[in-house]
């Protein structure tokens, strides 16, 4: 096992704390817990031997103070300056530090995300708590509902930064320097604070309607999560709660587009897609069966199709995993605007074509691939190279080749790539072809047969 994402997150960690420093400001980093949503055995793993950390309930002297002793709480974070890593004997549980235990909350935020996030802020500990505590009444719109609100929980912290009103949000976040926490892929999110001083509270936390709304989706992933993991647990195909709720947001996002609002009915739909995979419903009749939802419960017209139709869907599941994929490699390529591929350069001349390279054309970056040599062969009978993996643009993107023929050194021609997109990753292969007078650059999704040498 190797500690590479822990180490580049402690990097971030620490040019963070350098940059705060360098302005001059004051540094604290405090550890959100929110220890009600945790295990037994992840509490237990998390303050082991963490006897001279300082930590306070969120909900100390609050009208939650009840349940202090399980709610969440502000864990003051050693500093993790310097230039000790995380390796096997700093992660040693059996020996606390700074490490140790930068290293046991990253573990618990990558298995579940909502249960970790990090604030830099300015303020000590004791101010800092008051003032998040003056968050956790809100009056929720459109109706000023009062509630009791767990704002701190990530998914809630992401969607209250993005969507709530420019002032709310600084009054919110702006004694922050910043509030980090990871998604459920595992990528470090930085919300931005402003430094600023703690704000007057307010009587309560005003969410506007629109945040609120916005809240309800954001969560609507974690709570149909919950429900399956209590019903359907052998659905999933992941046992950490982050590649779990990965597994089931496509097919949320999908159930929201569809139009469903019934928590029940979503929870369904989740449950189907996870049994019959992805785009399960792109076939007609359960299309029909979507677009004529209403007030009877999903479960029950999803039953009202019958077993003929279900075991359609089945026998083409491997079929519409393979196409997603296929989709999903595509997307990536069309953003990265290249691929890697194997390729094979064949020479229909009767001399030989000698050190090729393939370049960018003028004014764009990239770099120079060196391909090699080529014997001479005959239109008839063709003589080829092949080459392991090219790295070249896509369809319709220009290419400069280069390379020496007897009597002509220097040879240079752009030419355009026509062809299609690899199927898959193992799929497909780039044909360069040099005839007498031009050459062709043709990208094909399956490897042409094999050609005579």
């Amino acid at each position: 096992m190797d500690f590479n994402f822990e180490n580049h997150l402690l990097e971030r960690f620490r040019a963070k704390h350098a940059e705060l420093a360098a302005s001059g400001t004051s540094v604290r980093l405090y550890a959100l817990i929110d220890s009600a949503s945790m295990t037994l055995q992840e509490t237990g793993f998390l303050y082991k031997d963490l006897h001279d950390i300082q930590r306070k309930s969120l909900y100390s002297g609050s009208g939650l103070a009840t349940l202090e002793q399980t709610g969440p709480s502000l864990l003051a974070m050693p500093d993790l300056r310097g230039d000790d890593v995380v390796s096997w004997s700093t992660g040693n549980v059996r020996e606390p530090g700074p490490i140790n235990l930068f290293l046991r909350l990253i573990r618990l935020a990558r298995h579940n995300a909502q249960l970790v996030s990090w604030i830099w802020t300015p303020h000590d500990l004791e101010p800092f708590i008051d003032h998040l505590q003056t968050l956790l009444h809100a009056r929720l719109g459109p109706g000023d509902d009062d509630a009791w609100f767990f704002f701190y929980q990530p998914l809630y912290l992401r969607a209250l930064h993005r969507e709530l009103p420019e002032s709310t949000r600084r009054h919110v976040f702006g004694p922050c320097h910043a509030w980090w926490m990871l998604d459920m892929h595992v990528q470090l999110v930085e919300l931005a604070g402003e430094s600023l001083p703690i704000p007057r509270a307010w009587d309560a936390f005003p969410v506007p309607a629109d945040a609120v709304a916005a809240l309800h989706r954001e969560v609507m992933p974690l709570q149909i999560l919950a429900w399956l993991r209590k019903t359907k647990r052998e659905l999933f195909t992941q046992s950490a709660m982050n590649a779990q709720l990965c597994e089931i947001a496509p097919y949320v996002e999908r159930a929201l587009n569809h139009g469903l609002t019934r928590k029940a009915d979503m929870a369904t739909f989740v449950a189907y897609g996870l049994r019959y995979k992805t785009n399960y419903d792109t076939h007609p009749a359960v299309q029909e069966a979507l677009t004529g939802a209403s007030s009877v419960p999903l479960i029950d017209t999803y039953v009202a199709l019958g077993s003929p139709v279900w075991q359609q869907v089945a026998d083409t599941a491997q079929q519409r995993v393979e196409q997603e994929r296929a989709q999903q490699w595509h997307d990536s390529l069309r953003q990265r605007g290249s691929v890697r591929m194997k390729a094979q350069f064949v020479n229909f001349n009767t001399y030989m074509i000698l050190h090729i390279r393939i370049r960018p054309p003028r004014g764009q970056s990239g770099h120079v691939q060196r391909i090699g040599d080529i014997e001479e062969g005959s239109f008839s009978r063709p003589r080829t190279l092949d080459v392991a993996e090219v790295d070249v643009p896509l369809p319709g993107g220009r290419i400069v080749l280069e390379w020496w023929q007897p009597y002509n050194p220097f040879m240079k021609s752009e030419r355009v790539i026509s062809g299609e997109l690899p199927r898959d990753e193992k799929a497909g292969m780039l044909v360069v072809n040099f005839y007498d007078f031009e050459q062709s650059v043709v990208m094909y999704a399956e490897r042409p047969g094999a050609r005579v040498q």
